[in-house]
């Protein structure tokens, strides 16, 4: 039998502690309104427990296995130059980076008196959940579902042997893989495919597209493919896997049209898929398997609001934590919307790559534009760190010069994109872009040289002329 309801329910029930839910909680909370959110595991959502907290960690280790390579050339006499990874402790240094964070996190919502019950939550009617089937909850205004996503795990015969991976499992490994092969060259798979491939492992990165990480300006996805390769990364593209089989000591991946591949341990980066648990049986409306929404981030139930990446829009921690606070804002009354043309993308690693608008294919199909490109090597902060790989590149209106994409490989690329799309957002052209005075030596004077060279003004590269 079913617990009585609250006798005062709160505002805003949030189904879901991930970068939505808690963001939604905390936002909702600090205008006022009483807040109850549900979360069955961990605070932090895959974000924090097991997506970009974790992955940064490892590919923290990465950055310290390259350097150490990059040392003597640099005048630093290490005598024993060999590593080797004690994975199991550097599974134990990536829990000690997450746990505060996800301690943290909970601090922020008791000291806005956000009430945090833990337990499986579904929606019983617009306004009403059941929390592990017995404890009901009611909210007096509206219920934030940021119920997020899983590992799509592909139907590929004898993906259900245990050395078959996600990202969910495969970094709380304790066994160093000897030979990965990684299904996707999607975010989630190039960047673990590099941390394995410093680690040692013999990595082969497979992807059915023809281009790693399709979704990237052509320039990029290319230049990107060249530096995964000189890193020993082997890389197929335009192949489909048919199977997965136990070959005793390890696994045969068999690919359609070529020779089966060896390996210790197979990676499925396949993208991820909505949970959808939270709606219970209520009939919500999707698109393509996602909660369908607005820009108000509003599902087609009554007061339910759906951030994150349920709804599909932009499946990125960033972007799931403002739509949060944007469906926190307008479920209390608030003009709020939510732009994902906004939001920058990343790829971590090295390079990184990042990103923000339109891609040049993108821009060319809505009209005429103007290109500039500046790359690192001619970058003075990137030469002193040894950090040349790679270049900026802009895409501008042809007429107006407004920023349409910008498209960054190399150093620091996740940090550089910031300035690109705080510009971008307002409104900023080509020209201010050129004109605006950076910090020198710095990487970020690249933006600015790369609009100036969109503009056929660039100082710092030989004239076409």
């Amino acid at each position: 039998m079913n617990a009585p309801l609250s006798e005062i329910p709160p505002d805003i029930i949030v189904i879901g502690g991930g970068p939505a839910g808690y963001v939604a909680a905390l936002e909702a909370a600090r205008l006022g309104a009483s807040v109850t959110l549900v979360e069955r595991g961990p605070l932090g959502g895959t974000c924090l427990n097991r997506g970009c907290i974790p992955s940064k960690t490892f590919l923290r280790n990465a950055e310290i296995i390259e350097a150490l390579g990059q040392a003597a050339s640099r005048g630093i006499r290490i005598a024993d130059p060999s590593f080797t990874v004690d994975l199991p402790q550097a599974v134990a240094a990536k829990n000690a980076v997450v746990a505060p964070l996800v301690a943290g996190i909970g601090q922020l919502l008791a000291s806005r008196g956000v009430e945090v019950v833990r337990g499986d939550a579904a929606l019983r009617s617009p306004r009403e959940a059941v929390v592990d089937g017995a404890r009901r909850l009611a909210a007096a205004k509206a219920v934030i579902v940021a119920c997020g996503s899983r590992p799509a795990v592909p139907p590929i015969p004898g993906s259900d042997d245990p050395r078959v991976l996600t990202s969910d499992t495969l970094l709380d490994l304790t066994e160093l893989p000897t030979s990965l092969v990684v299904i996707g060259a999607g975010v989630v798979g190039i960047e673990l495919a590099q941390v394995f491939r410093a680690y040692g492992a013999a990595v082969t990165l497979l992807e059915a597209e023809e281009r790693v990480a399709p979704f990237l300006d052509a320039e990029l996805s290319e230049a990107l493919r060249q530096s995964l390769a000189r890193r020993g990364i082997a890389i197929r593209t335009g192949v489909r896997v048919s199977a997965i089989r136990d070959a005793g000591s390890g696994l045969r991946v068999s690919v359609e049209g070529a020779s089966d591949l060896p390996a210790s341990h197979v990676l499925l980066a396949t993208g991820r898929v909505p949970d959808l648990a939270a709606f219970g049986a209520l009939p919500v409306e999707t698109r393509r398997g996602f909660v369908a929404v607005d820009d108000a981030l509003r599902a087609s139930l009554p007061g339910v609001y759906a951030p994150g990446d349920a709804n599909g829009r932009a499946m990125l921690a960033h972007a799931a934590a403002a739509m949060g606070a944007v469906a926190a804002r307008h479920a209390l009354g608030g003009r709020a919307a939510f732009d994902a043309r906004q939001v920058p993308g990343c790829i971590y690693g090295a390079p990184e790559v990042a990103w923000v608008g339109l891609t040049e294919a993108q821009a060319r199909a809505e009209g005429e534009v103007t290109v500039g490109r500046f790359p690192f090597a001619a970058n003075g902060r990137a030469r002193s760190a040894g950090h040349t790989e790679g270049f900026v590149k802009v895409v501008a209106g042809a007429r107006h010069h407004e920023l349409l994409g910008v498209h960054i490989i190399g150093p620091h690329a996740s940090e550089l994109i910031n300035e690109a799309a705080a510009l971008r957002n307002m409104e900023v052209t080509a020209e201010e872009l050129a004109d605006l005075i950076h910090a020198h030596p710095t990487l970020s004077e690249t933006l600015m040289e790369s609009a100036a060279q969109a503009l056929g003004r660039c100082l710092h590269l030989p004239s076409q002329r």
